[in-house]
């Protein structure tokens, strides 16, 4: 179908149907090869254009560092990676301390809106009021395993991440 769609299409430009188009054509082709409409002969580039730069990621987070507690001032807190969880709970990151943004995925891809996106520290999933951890209801989800994504960006512009599951009941 491709070639004898071509083949037409160059029976009629050189053939003369239309005079001028067959003269430019004729013209042209004796040339070289066209590149870019507008006549050029330069050949395109071999490497696509430059894209934006995704953030170098620096590493990873210590699943150690995403933690739990039964308390809003964090005390007693322990790691959340592999524990089960119910009731309120105060779920938040240890980020290094050059952190400038923390964004948690709750049960959905990184390509989808982040569950919560913190702008300064302390970095809590259900947020903070002040310095005290605002609850996560582990009991209002859905019973079963759940995995957390945590991305720390840095003021370097890098991102360290960790992934980490837990269960509710």
């Amino acid at each position: 179908s491709n070639f004898a769609e071509n083949s037409c299409r160059n029976f009629v430009l050189t053939s003369g149907a239309f005079p001028q188009a067959a003269a430019l054509y004729q013209k042209l082709s004796k040339a070289g090869p066209v590149y870019y409409g507008g006549g050029s002969t330069t050949p395109p580039p071999t490497s696509p254009p430059p894209t934006t730069t995704p953030p170098v990621t620096s590493g990873s987070l210590a699943v150690t560092s995403v933690r739990a507690s039964a308390y809003a001032n964090r005390s007693g807190s322990w790691a959340i990676q592999g524990s089960t969880l119910s009731g309120n709970r105060y779920i938040y990151v240890n980020a290094p301390s050059n952190t400038t943004k923390v964004q948690f995925w709750l049960d959905r891809a990184t390509s989808s809106s982040a569950t919560t996106t913190e702008t300064y520290a302390p970095w809590d999933l259900s947020g903070s009021n002040g310095s005290l951890e605002k609850p996560w209801n582990a009991s209002g989800t859905w019973k079963g395993t759940h995995t957390l994504i945590v991305h720390a960006t840095l003021s370097t512009g890098a991102v360290q991440s960790t992934t980490v599951k837990f269960s509710t009941y």
